[in-house]
């Protein structure tokens, strides 16, 4: 598995995700992004779900991951730093 992944959205678009340290999140970013938590799969990443945060380290930390990692020993994190901090113009990214 490489360092990064593209995960297609569900208008079609693609979007490149960077592989992240489940174990390092006190020490993430603040700024806005989302993440996706998948499953190490032999090919391809198992998706399990994908957030949208405005602060990605306060979004990370309060996850359930202990717990997941219990009903997942596979679990990986991939993350995006979202380039357009502005909450109006995600908005209007997500509606074109």
């Amino acid at each position: 598995m490489g360092m990064s992944h593209t995960f297609r959205g569900a208008s079609g678009k693609e979007y490149e995700y960077l592989l992240h340290s489940v174990d390092n999140v006190r020490n993430d970013t603040m700024q806005p992004g989302t993440y996706i938590l998948a499953t190490s799969g032999t090919a391809e990443p198992g998706f399990l779900y994908c957030k949208e945060a405005h602060r990605l380290r306060q979004a990370l930390t309060s996850e359930r991951l202990p717990e997941l990692r219990k009903a997942h020993t596979r679990l990986i994190l991939y993350v995006r730093i979202d380039p357009n901090r502005d909450k109006a113009a995600r908005k209007v990214r997500l509606m074109i």
